[in-house]
């Protein structure tokens, strides 16, 4: 089923896969510039002399340790924003399509097990929270929701050396030690393979929440390891706890997720972590050999 998609936020990571997945005719791209998600009018301006099936919200304000100190940008953007995303959409007979995080778990400190789309939120950080007074408005604001949950985002960023396996191969690069915490649990998720994903789910027409990140859990550090062991380097890398980083912001324990979503609507569960940092490293490969051909003299 072809739609008609407003993707807000569209210079993001996750913005440009998306435009990459989908046809001109199918979306419609709006930057920072264009619309302001803070601002009512401003996304009615944008949104209402068009035509669209559904807005993508991918607008976040993601500083989760300056959150702490002040929560109320990502209270702006990842709360009050939503909601109006949502209302607008309503207004003009859109559905809206929320991304959210496994941030909104983590209250419970003996949880071992991933949690499902049914399971009771419970952040522990500024972000966390933020996002899910999002979730919450954007339920009340458009009862046409859609509700994406996601986590540990890597891939080939917009602007290199933002993710998590750029950094860890830079600092190897540099010969410095690195320290990586031990004690978080998460699912690393390729965000190629997520937008292929979330518009495969925004075309089965689902709505409610759904939890899409790839298959399995690792630590941190157990992330790092594997980017390393694929790549057959053996850096200066050892575990640390979370107390020992200090960061400003808690992190949940164990925020790995799981979906009920996608058996009950045909679609295939995204892959294994492991294989898509393989993905990514025969990506970044190409692109560092395109790169030393452009630099070779004629």
């Amino acid at each position: 089923m072809q739609m008609k998609m407003a993707i807000i936020g569209a210079a993001s990571h996750l913005g440009s896969e998306l435009l990459r997945v989908l046809s001109q005719e199918e979306a419609a791209a709006f930057a920072r510039g264009d619309c302001d998600v803070t601002d009512v009018k401003s996304l009615e301006t944008a949104l209402t002399p068009r035509r669209f099936d559904v807005a993508i919200n991918l607008s976040s304000y993601n500083r989760v340790d300056d959150s702490e100190a002040d929560p109320a940008p990502a209270m702006a953007v990842n709360a009050e924003g939503a909601g109006n995303v949502a209302h607008v959409a309503a207004q003009i007979g859109a559905a809206v399509c929320y991304v959210s995080t496994d941030y909104v778990f983590g209250a419970d400190a003996e949880r071992n097990a991933p949690y499902a789309e049914d399971d009771e939120p419970g952040p522990i950080n500024a972000y966390g929270r933020s996002k899910l007074e999002g979730e919450r408005l954007v339920r009340r604001a458009n009862p046409d929701h859609l509700i994406v949950r996601t986590s540990g985002l890597f891939g080939a960023a917009k602007r290199q050396g933002t993710t998590f396996p750029e950094v860890m191969l830079a600092k190897a690069a540099a010969g410095e030690p690195i320290r990586v915490v031990d004690d978080q649990t998460v699912t690393p998720t390729y965000v190629p393979e997520l937008a292929e994903k979330m518009i495969e789910v925004l075309r089965s027409g689902a709505r409610g929440i759904v939890h899409l990140s790839n298959s399995g859990s690792c630590t941190w550090y157990e992330f790092a390891c594997e980017i390393f062991r694929q790549t057959g380097l053996s850096p200066d890398l050892a575990p640390i706890s979370s107390e020992e980083f200090g960061a400003a912001a808690r992190r949940p324990a164990y925020s790995v997720m799981t979906s009920k979503r996608l058996p009950e609507l045909g679609i295939e569960p995204m892959r294994p972590w492991q294989d898509c940092v393989r993905a990514w490293l025969a990506g970044e490969e190409r692109r560092r050999t395109l790169t030393r051909q452009r630099r070779l003299p004629k």
